[in-house]
Parts: C-alpha cells; structure tokens; sequence
C-alpha cells in the first residue's frame, strides 16, 4: 500500500498542476481576446492621457468612433476641471494603439465646434456641441435642439448626417475640400445655428504619439 502510494502521488502532483496551468491560461486569454473594441479603445486612450498627465483625476469622456480604412478616428476628452476645455481626435491602429492625435475646440457661447484637419487625402471635420446657445440681440442663452448636421463643401459635396449632442461628430470627406456651409438641424429640420453664428473653423494638424 505504501508502495503505491509513493507511486500514485507524484501523478496525482503533476495532473493537479497542468491542470492549474491549463486554468489561468485559460482566464489569461479569456481577458485579452474578450475585451469588446470599445473596451480597447478606452484602453487605448486612457493610456494616452496618463503619459500625458499621470496626475490628471479627470474624467474620460469618449464621445465619438468612426472607422477610417484599417483605423479608428474616436474623438475623446478628459478635462482636469483647470482652464478652457478641449477636445482631442485620436487614430488608433487595428493593434489598438494610438498613433497620431489633435487637439479641438469646445464650444463656448454657440452650440457647436468646428475643427479641421486633413489626413493622407481626406478632410476631416470633429467638434462637440452645447444645448444653447447666446443670442447677441437679447443678450442671453436660448436652448437648441441639435439632431443633424448638413454640410456643403467647395467640391460641390454634401454631408449630412445624424448627430446627438452627447456624441459629438466626427466627418470624413474622401477629398480635399473647404467647407462652405455648415448647418445645425432639429429633428424637424429647423435650423438651429450655422457656420455663420460660428464665425470661423479652426484648423489643427495631427502629432505622431510615441508610445514608449
């Protein structure tokens, strides 16, 4: 009996660990090839802002995802509570990696931002938007209510799409173009503000991002 035991428990030893391997290979794997795109790309940018400001206790706010080609345009923030608010669009890779990233304008007295950038050949147009706006006449805040966005470009193209005010927008135009007319529209089609309330677009560039 004690000859067999002696020959029985260094199996039992090493079928309890292969088990305990198979195991947390398993749970591993499970919590890397389980993660839901968002989940990665949150990931992704959270990483981003912490090289950027370790210390930063804001909180992260992604508001739009757009796939361009084999990456994703998201436009996200993650504001400190400290100055004017800004907003960045970052392209992250099919690794989910951040790659390149700008910087845009928040809305201040109008209800919407305009900001511009050109990526390889395409134009592309990112903002946020405010429930109000100021009216210069009565010297105060009106409400709007913000459901579409219709944009006409040089080219002679047009863009409109649905938008929520929480989301924000992000456009991408397969072409070099200026934009000519940028109209804000409630779900009834009524205007609610345009390019020229807004008086001007701002144009950024986009950063390489090293990651190391």
């Amino acid at each position: 009996m004690k000859k067999f035991i002696q020959t029985i428990l260094p199996v039992l030893i090493c079928i309890t660990l292969v088990s305990c391997g198979a195991k947390n290979l398993y749970t591993t794997k499970g919590n890397t090839n389980f993660k839901s795109k968002e989940e990665l790309i949150k990931e992704a940018i959270s990483n981003f802002y912490f090289k950027l400001d370790a210390k930063s206790n804001g909180e992260l706010k992604v508001y739009n995802t757009k796939t361009y080609k084999n990456n994703y345009l998201v436009l996200a923030e993650k504001y400190s509570g400290d100055g004017h608010r800004s907003t960045n669009l970052f392209i992250i890779d099919d690794k989910f990696n951040v790659t390149r990233w700008t910087s845009g304008e928040t809305p201040i007295s109008n209800c919407f931002s305009i900001n511009k950038c050109i990526l390889d050949k395409s134009t592309i147009l990112f903002g946020t938007f405010n429930n109000s706006k100021w009216d210069p006449k009565q010297d105060i805040k009106i409400p709007v209510q913000i459901s579409k966005i219709d944009i006409k470009f040089a080219s002679g193209q047009d863009v409109r799409e649905n938008v929520s005010s929480e989301d924000g927008y992000i456009v991408i135009l397969d072409s070099l173009s200026e934009v000519q007319q940028f109209n804000i529209l409630n779900e009834k089609n009524e205007l609610q503000s345009n390019l020229g309330e807004q008086g001007s677009i701002l144009d950024v560039e986009f950063h390489e991002f090293n990651k190391k």
